[in-house]
């Protein structure tokens, strides 16, 4: 009997599973494909149904045992390269009108039952300019932009005092204040005096209504600040409770980031007013304390952009 899986190793029907993948993401390509491993005088046969959303690779791993090997896929388990290895993401949807809280999305996010490849996940910590950019081209959505979701930095302890809150970078701050008197943070953690650094506002075209980027630049450039991506005048803190980090999603948004209460709900018109709802989570693995990275033996490129890492 052939069985097939999901890529949490839940024996699966491929005909319904299918079915709710496409009634989810019904612009997403599937392609079939199979691949062997000879192991001792036996040679295993695997085939595997993936999903492929917009831009976004499809992430194969592929894991060994003494008798037996298992190929998971995964949707959007896209890996990025960084200095210390690959870091790897998904973003867990919210279905329209229902709303998750930024709480629940950080434990599911670092839940054991959401390990991947031996790494323990968590929301993402977004750290460059590359990483941002990377988001933003892998994930788009079918009116060109990206999800509008949450993201793993709050000021909830101590207003004003935006951290990291899980993963590599937890309790790192990044950010200082708030709106126009807000202010960077140098990658020793010191706050730059507002003498010490220029606020640029970056609009990103002018011909159409949609949010800027808040850019503060040293005055010293030899000084590095932590990335942050606030949206022109935020973080506000509106109303006097948003402490919580989203990306600002839909073309509109520009994946500039945002101060939120710590729930809202998914709408999913295009208007521009909906650029702060929220429609799920950007989950992160990698780079944790005392994790081992993935062992990649073997990684190529193939004509739809599917990336293959087999993991040991």
């Amino acid at each position: 009997m052939r069985l097939f899986k999901d890529v949490k190793g839940n024996n699966i029907d491929p005909v319904d599973h299918t079915l709710s993948i496409l009634k989810q993401y019904p612009y997403a390509k599937i392609h079939i494909g199979s691949d062997s491993q000879n192991v001792g005088k036996k040679t295993n046969y695997t085939s595997v149904i993936a999903y492929r959303l917009g831009t976004r690779g499809v992430h194969y791993i592929l894991s060994k045992s003494w008798h037996k090997k298992k190929i998971l896929f995964s949707l959007g388990y896209v890996p990025f390269e960084t200095e210390n290895g690959y870091h790897y993401y998904d973003f867990r949807t919210t279905s329209e009108g229902s709303s998750k809280s930024w709480t629940s999305s950080f434990n599911e996010a670092r839940s054991t039952s959401n390990n991947f490849c031996g790494l323990r996940g968590y929301l993402a910590t977004i750290t460059s300019q590359a990483e941002n950019a990377f988001l933003a081209e892998r994930f788009l959505t079918s009116s060109g932009g990206l999800p509008r979701g949450w993201i793993g930095g709050a000021d909830n302890d101590t207003e004003g005092d935006w951290l990291w809150m899980d993963g590599p970078e937890q309790g790192v701050k990044f950010y200082s204040g708030a709106t126009s008197s807000g202010k960077p943070v140098s990658v020793n953690g010191n706050v730059i005096p507002t003498s010490d650094f220029n606020r640029v506002i970056v609009d990103f075209d002018p011909s159409v209504t949609d949010l800027k980027l808040q850019r503060t630049i040293p005055s010293d450039s030899n000084v590095q600040t932590r990335f942050h991506y606030f949206a022109e005048n935020e973080p506000n803190n509106c109303c006097g409770n948003e402490d919580y980090l989203q990306i600002c999603g839909l073309p509109q948004g520009n994946g500039v980031w945002n101060d939120l209460t710590g729930s809202e709900s998914c709408v999913t018109n295009d208007e521009f007013g909906d650029v702060y709802k929220v429609c799920g989570y950007y989950v992160e693995w990698g780079g944790r304390p005392g994790e081992t990275d993935p062992s990649l033996v073997e990684k190529r490129v193939v004509d739809v952009g599917q990336v293959r890492d087999y993991c040991k």
